[in-house]
């Protein structure tokens, strides 16, 4: 009897283990809605900022959207400044054409990843517009501060290199 037991609570902590492995591997339980396929395929950002823009030193808050939705284009983005101890992103991002619609940034804070996701819509209606791409500055205000949190990019647009 007492060795089932060992058996029993040894294959009880195999499985744990297992299923806590699986689960560090898929991103975190809450996401903001962003896809497991989109979370993984995520690059850690060096924290290279490039530095401001000459034209817009202080930019405003990035609109927030807070979920990704089916649909959504995923947009690229730069660092450009970390400030306040680590509370504050800068960032310049894509937010597609005139005509796309929908614009906004999603971040998704973890013990260990901060994910920024610059997403927008194209329209349904007909736009000749597609010639101007949209890459606004903005400032994106963290929970807690990002310490030795890694930066995470979720593959988008491409439309701005980041290092």
């Amino acid at each position: 009897m007492n060795r089932s037991r060992k058996l029993i609570c040894s294959f009880v902590a195999i499985m744990t283990l297992t299923v806590t492995i699986a689960s560090c591997s898929q991103g975190p339980a809450t996401n903001s809605g962003i896809p497991d396929s989109l979370w993984n395929d995520a690059v850690t950002d060096t924290l290279k900022p490039i530095g401001f823009l000459p034209d817009e030193p202080n930019p405003p808050p990035v609109h927030l959207i807070s979920a990704y939705r089916e649909g959504d284009i995923v947009g690229a983005w730069r660092l450009l400044e970390i400030r306040n101890d680590g509370m504050e992103i800068v960032i310049q991002y894509s937010q597609g054409g005139i005509c796309d619609t929908d614009k906004g940034v999603i971040v998704a804070e973890t013990s260990t990843e901060v994910a920024i996701v610059p997403v927008y819509r194209n329209p349904t209606m007909p736009c000749n517009s597609t010639a101007v791409l949209l890459t606004p500055s903005g400032v994106v205000t963290l929970d807690k501060p990002l310490g030795d949190r890694k930066l995470l990019h979720i593959p988008g647009d491409n439309t701005l290199p980041t290092p």
